[in-house]
């Protein structure tokens, strides 16, 4: 699963949890971060069953993947998920918008209605 084997650096960006606490995507993967020191940032797979894993640098630029591969595919739905949940939080702390007005609009933006609607 991961991109081990190739020379490329891979894309990174970062989310919010639940609990305020950052989150790194990594293809399309999820990790929490486990432990830090001054100059190596250590994070982990979200999937409990999963020992896959990244280091960063302390400026959040990629240095290598764990030994141990992830276990599973990763779920592009759930990173769609998470991502419009991370805007909605964040536009509710900005804004003067109603919640429901944001979330409808989120919805719209994220176009998760055509994704998952089911035929009659």
């Amino acid at each position: 699963m991961s991109s081990s084997d190739t020379d490329e650096t891979p894309k990174i960006s970062f989310l919010i949890s639940d609990k305020k606490k950052r989150l790194l995507v990594i293809d399309g993967c999820i990790h929490q971060q486990n432990k830090f020191t001054a100059k190596v940032s250590y994070w982990l797979c979200e999937s409990k069953l999963c020992n896959g894993g990244v280091h960063l640098n302390s400026d959040d630029q990629f240095l290598k993947y764990t030994e141990n591969p992830h276990t599973h595919m990763s779920v592009p739905e759930r990173l769609e998920i998470r991502e419009m949940l991370t805007n909605i939080k964040s536009r509710v702390d900005r804004e003067a918008t109603a919640i429901g007005q944001i979330y409808h609009e989120e919805l719209v933006t994220a176009n998760l209605f055509s994704k998952f609607a089911f035929d009659n």
